[in-house]
C-alpha cells in the first residue's frame, strides 16, 4: 500500500512486534484435524444433534426447558424458587456434572448449564437428564411443602 495508510497502520497499531510463524506441531494438528473432519466430522455432528435432541425432550418431558437450540451447551431456564447452587451440589454427589453460572438479563439469578459432546453415550445423556429431573422434582416438592406446610 502506500504510505499513507501504512503510516496510519502503525500509528493505530498495539502492535509492532514480529510474529512468529505457526511451529510445526500446530501445523501438524491442524492437518490432521481437518483430515479427522472430512472423514468423520458429518457423522459426529448428526450424532451430537441427536443427542442434544434427546436431552431437550427429556427435559421437556418433565416440564423443564433447556436454553441453547442445537448447540451443544445445554443452559436449564431455572424454576422459580430453586436453588441452583443446592441442586448443583447434588448433581455433583450424584455423578452429574453441570456449570453453575450467574444468569444475565432480568430477573437473574443462577443457572446450571450443561455440555453435551458426540463422545457421550446415549445411555449417559438418559440418565443425567434422569437425574436432574429427579432432583428438581424432589426439590419443587420441598419447596410446595414449605409453603404449604404439608409434608411431601
Amino acid at each position: 500500500g502506500g504510505r499513507e495508510p501504512i503510516a496510519r497502520f502503525e500509528h493505530g497499531s498495539e502492535s509492532r512486534e514480529h510474529s512468529s510463524p505457526p511451529s510445526m506441531a500446530v501445523v501438524r494438528a491442524a492437518q490432521h484435524a481437518l483430515a479427522l473432519n472430512r472423514r468423520v466430522g458429518d457423522a459426529r455432528r448428526s450424532r451430537l444433534a441427536r443427542l442434544v435432541r434427546r436431552w431437550r425432550a427429556h427435559l421437556a418431558s418433565a416440564g423443564l426447558h433447556a436454553q441453547g437450540l442445537g448447540f451443544p451447551v445445554q443452559s436449564l431456564r431455572w424454576p422459580a424458587g430453586l436453588d441452583a447452587a443446592s441442586v448443583h451440589a447434588t448433581l455433583k454427589r450424584r455423578a452429574v456434572d453441570a456449570v453453575l453460572s450467574r444468569a444475565h438479563g432480568a430477573g437473574s439469578g443462577a443457572r446450571l448449564s450443561f455440555l453435551l459432546t458426540a463422545n457421550h453415550p446415549a445411555a449417559a445423556v438418559d440418565q443425567a437428564a434422569r437425574t436432574l429431573i429427579d432432583v428438581v422434582a424432589s426439590r419443587m416438592r420441598d419447596a410446595c411443602a414449605i409453603v404449604t406446610g404439608v409434608a411431601p
